[in-house]
């Protein structure tokens, strides 16, 4: 294990790019679905969060300058979350065609999936892990 795995491996914090004012409403009242991919365009239902707080940055900078409001970070606990390797959904995306279907096989046993593979070197440019359910994320700001 080289130290770049070692690193995702152990990382038990994560965290998601916001605005302050979204930030104020998710930790009063939790996530909301009805707003992913507000910045991707894509609809992966989950609370998208990266490993990499610089990552969190540029996204918190792109919401307050599309959004309004200021960037704000929060930091997520995902240490409780049995988290699907990027390895395995790459491997079953190649076998079932597409992204959506793996991340359903993923959602039968997992609470969240990377979207990065190290291997492949796929999804390095975001780290990104999607949390399945919203109610199992653990704020700690």
């Amino acid at each position: 294990m080289n130290f770049k795995q070692f690193l995702i491996e152990s990382a038990k914090i994560t965290y998601h790019g916001t605005t302050s004012k979204r930030a104020e409403y998710i930790l009063k009242h939790g996530f909301d679905l009805k707003h992913i991919g507000e910045k991707s365009n894509t609809k992966l239902s989950g609370v998208s969060v990266t490993i990499n707080k610089d990552i969190a940055t540029e996204h918190a900078e792109w919401a307050a300058d599309n959004l309004g409001g200021e960037p704000e970070i929060l930091k997520i606990d995902i240490s409780h979350l049995k988290i699907m390797k990027g390895s395995e959904v790459e491997k079953i995306w190649k076998e079932l065609g597409s992204l959506d279907n793996a991340l359903k096989v993923a959602r039968k046993t997992f609470d969240g999936a990377e979207l990065f593979d190290l291997d492949a070197e796929v999804g390095l440019e975001e780290f990104e892990i999607l949390i399945f359910d919203p109610k199992k994320v653990k704020i700690i700001n």
